[in-house]
């Protein structure tokens, strides 16, 4: 074993202390090269001069006290906050807060949709879909339906208080 041997046993391992610098942790618990007897993958690191390397790890090693109180206190910042909303989410922001569910998106109507084409159709020899669409729409009926013409249609062919007359065209039956 010659003195460059020698030279790169302690390039390998200052430039391992300096990859734990760097990330905060080693490359591998378990795999440590200098430890083995292993050669490490040449990095562009082995080309950087052994002096510049111990300057950059002690003046990294300088800085790590003040990196880690950033890092305490802001694992402090987050448990408050975390505190915080756990207490926020387990007391209603007020009593009338606490009553109210989700909000439903269904229109809420005092006769249904059946019953109001019912009442629009009474009297009438034949409605075409549209016709009763924007009838039961006139008379008050509510929906959020994206495609009510479709509702009111599948419900005339399906209600047994209504008959297909033509096509597209109902009446009620006698």
């Amino acid at each position: 074993m010659g003195p460059a041997a020698g030279r790169n046993k302690a390039h390998q391992k200052l430039q391992y202390r300096l990859d734990f610098l760097v990330r905060g942790r080693y490359l591998s618990d378990h795999f440590r090269p200098y430890e083995r007897n292993q050669v490490m993958p040449k990095s562009k690191l082995s080309f950087v001069p052994l002096a510049a390397l111990q300057k950059e790890i002690s003046r990294r090693e300088k800085l790590l006290p003040r990196l880690i109180a950033q890092r305490d206190d802001l694992d402090r910042q987050i448990a408050e906050l975390q505190r915080l909303t756990a207490t926020a989410s387990s007391e209603p922001a007020s009593p009338k807060m606490a009553a109210k569910t989700k909000p439903s998106r269904r229109a809420r109507n005092k006769l249904s949709l059946g019953d109001a084409l019912a009442a629009f159709v009474a009297g009438k020899p034949k409605v075409s879909v549209a016709e009763a669409v924007q009838g039961v729409l006139d008379a008050g009926y509510k929906s959020k339906s994206k495609n009510f013409r479709a509702v009111v249609n599948r419900l005339l062919l399906i209600d047994k208080r209504f008959k297909k007359v033509g096509r597209g065209e109902f009446a009620l039956k006698a």
